[in-house]
């Protein structure tokens, strides 16, 4: 329960046009549809090279979180396990792990997982800037 001292809120700034990138283009634009099977459906479609960018920028943006969560592990007398939500967050627990071996780390998704075929198309400009 927050408050109780078991549970940390922990705010983090994300400057507003790596936000934006993070959260605006890539998740609602990129990860959004292919999480929901539409990706055929979009309008003004980004191309290889934007959709490459974005997801660089996803990353740096899902380091910020990643050390949020390091920082937390090493505080004294804390037992730490990291949960994360939902599809913004698809690389955290990646990140994470590479920098925390033996964490727990649970990853929660409030949705089906889009079968394989679903990332072919997208996920190939991506692709080289995802950990």
């Amino acid at each position: 329960m927050l408050g109780s001292g078991r549970l940390t809120l922990r705010l983090l700034h994300i400057p507003d046009a790596l936000f934006a990138d993070f959260y605006g283009a890539f998740c609602n634009r990129i990860l959004w549809f292919v999480q929901h099977r539409i990706w055929s459906r979009r309008i003004d479609p980004e191309g290889p090279e934007r959709i490459r960018a974005l997801a660089e920028r996803y990353v740096a943006a899902t380091r910020v979180f990643a050390e949020a969560v390091r920082f937390e592990a090493h505080r004294p007398d804390r037992e730490v396990v990291m949960m994360s939500n939902d599809y913004q967050l698809y690389a955290l627990p990646r990140i994470v792990r590479s920098r925390l071996r033996g964490l727990p780390i649970v990853h929660f998704l409030p949705l089906h997982w889009p079968p394989p075929a679903a990332w072919r198309e997208p996920l190939p400009a991506a692709v080289t800037a995802l950990p």
